[in-house]
């Protein structure tokens, strides 16, 4: 159980950045260095009686993002791209690489209609949205890509690929601060941007030439052999994992392989209370006491992750650690707070990134009387 767990887990993780690898491949044959790129929010229904809220970010023609049923609040996946009809075709995906449910539409104006399919695609419901900031940030994403070949004059050759991302706010709910969204949001940014969006492309800009140079500079006598180590990738992403009711919680991930047996990656949140622009931290929802029962909860939570329920130990149930504490690391959305652990920080690479859900509900008697998050309280 333990192993069939872990491999599930790596699975997904290869998945995920084999189609990064694939794509960067794609991306050679057309670079360029500022892709279309775009973030809506929308509310609306599935079958106009399912109320549901979905974000999308686009790059280029491929879109990623999530949706959830209010009536649920459990974020599912999405991904997918423009097929030749220009419909926006999306998918969610499960740990075994298997899609389990299409969304298909057409975004027009500030509008997404279209329609939800089954797994079998035997079922199909209607779709329409509306693009809603009346309590979420809107955001504006500009994504900076390109690649390097190693031998120029080759068909087939090795090759280096770069992103990054710059996250820019476009506006705020009535009676938010502004300001101070933006100097938390830049703290977070692999590139601090200052002023302007301007100098920050500058400054990936430049970030891109170094990692280039290096690269061609330490493969330039790359043995024939090992020409697939010669793959190097550089990747610094964004996604909006949650966006509502004045919160909103952002991932940071980023990616590197610079050859050897595998890459390094990891994914960094931040919350933000969109009202009064601050940044939402452990001590902000729990006091020490609730903090130590949290661990507590936290183990039983451990075990399930890698299938050893009725382990004894964290060690005996594949972890690297005998403790595990509550981590800064965390996701807010209207489910509840999910805690996410870096690759090796309490867990052998293959179990990807420890990542253990507590509802409100779970939630609800270990949360400050006075935090900001109570309002999610308050609706279970």
């Amino acid at each position: 159980m333990k192993e069939k767990k872990l491999i599930k887990s790596l699975f997904f993780y290869f998945l995920f950045y084999s189609y990064l690898l694939c794509y960067s491949s794609l991306f050679a044959q057309n670079s360029q260095t500022f892709i279309k790129a775009d973030y809506c929010h929308f509310v609306g229904t599935i079958n106009g009686n399912l109320p549901i809220v979905m974000d999308l970010i686009q790059d280029g023609i491929t879109y990623s993002g999530s949706y959830y049923y209010k009536k649920y609040n459990l974020p599912i996946s999405l991904e997918g791209q423009v097929n030749n009809k220009g419909e926006i075709e999306l998918f969610a995906i499960n740990n075994e690489g298997q899609k389990t449910e299409f969304i298909t539409g057409k975004i027009n104006k500030n509008t997404f209609v279209g329609n939800w399919k089954n797994k079998e695609k035997t079922k199909t419901l209607s779709v329409s949205l509306v693009e809603d900031y009346s309590k979420s940030i809107d955001f504006k994403i500009i994504f900076i890509k390109d690649s390097v070949k190693l031998f120029k004059n080759r068909k087939e050759t090795p090759q280096a690929s770069f992103l990054d991302v710059i996250l820019e706010v476009r506006q705020v709910p009535q009676g938010s601060n502004l300001t101070k969204i933006k100097e938390v949001l830049k703290k977070y940014q692999s590139v601090q941007n200052g002023a302007s969006s301007q100098t920050a492309k500058q400054t990936i800009e430049n970030n891109k030439k170094s990692f280039f140079k290096e690269y061609l500079e330490v493969n330039k006598d790359q043995d024939e052999d090992y020409l697939y180590a010669a793959n190097w990738m550089s990747q610094s992403n964004v996604d909006i994992v949650f966006n509502d009711d004045y919160f909103a919680t952002i991932a940071f991930s980023n990616y590197q392989y610079l050859g050897g047996a595998h890459g390094m990656f990891g994914k960094t949140y931040l919350v933000i209370d969109t009202k009064n622009g601050k940044e939402i931290k452990l001590n902000d929802i729990f006091d020490k006491n609730a903090l130590a029962t949290l661990d507590k909860r936290m183990i039983k939570k451990a075990y399930s992750y890698t299938g050893f329920e009725n382990a004894i130990s964290l060690q005996d149930a594949g972890y690297l650690v005998d403790k595990i504490e509550a981590t800064d690391n965390f996701s807010l959305s209207a489910k509840g707070i999910t805690f996410v652990y870096q690759p090796y920080e309490i867990a052998p690479y293959a179990a990807g990134m420890p990542s253990f859900l507590f509802t409100w509900e779970e939630l609800k008697d270990l949360i400050k009387a006075d935090s900001l998050v109570n309002s999610f309280l308050k609706k279970h």
